[in-house]
């Protein structure tokens, strides 16, 4: 429990430094990546060395750049309008890095040391329920995840067993 308290308050650090970061960071993308070693495939490059470099290659998202070779999605309906109307990579890669998925590197690498989804225990709820509150063990470590619907909107808080990411879906439509 104590992990999804500190993952919850540092959640708002996060979004606003890399909102005001990431203009910073961006211009040296390439040089934070070592692009011939990754760490895991489809989610991390190595990072640069020094510590400094491994600082600013948290804001990141690796695995964004893997999928489609820059730093953020292709896909029109991942961005708003004012985005799409204004037409700057740039401003792509910062609405795609710095707001949507801020610090995703450095989710994906917490992640990567959590380890491989192993197995999940209910404590509230039941398998298929709409609201259901379960840890789920890991290789290295056990974390909890909660799923509930308010006012006929989805909700997810937590690890997920796909991935092992921590994540958090507010209010979002599912159909």
């Amino acid at each position: 429990m104590l992990h999804l308290i500190v993952y919850l308050l540092l959640e708002p650090v996060k979004r606003i430094l890399s909102a005001l970061l990431y203009p910073a960071v961006y211009p040296f993308r390439t040089r934070l990546r070592n692009f011939h070693v990754k760490v895991w495939p489809g989610y991390l490059y190595e990072p640069a060395r020094g510590l400094h470099s491994f600082l600013l290659w948290l804001f990141l998202d690796d695995s964004i750049r893997m999928e489609t070779g820059e730093d953020c999605a292709n896909q029109n309906t991942k961005y708003p309008s004012w985005v799409l109307a204004l037409n700057y990579r740039w401003l792509r890669c910062y609405w795609w890095s710095a707001i949507r998925n801020s610090f995703v590197n450095w989710n994906n690498l917490n992640a990567y040391c959590l380890g491989e989804f192993v197995s999940e225990k209910f404590l509230l709820g039941a398998p298929g329920g709409k609201n259901f509150y379960i840890t789920r063990k890991f290789t290295n470590g056990t974390r909890p995840y909660a799923e509930f619907y308010i006012a006929g909107r989805w909700n997810q808080v937590g690890w997920l067993k796909g991935s092992s990411r921590f994540e958090i879906d507010i209010m979002k439509k599912r159909g």
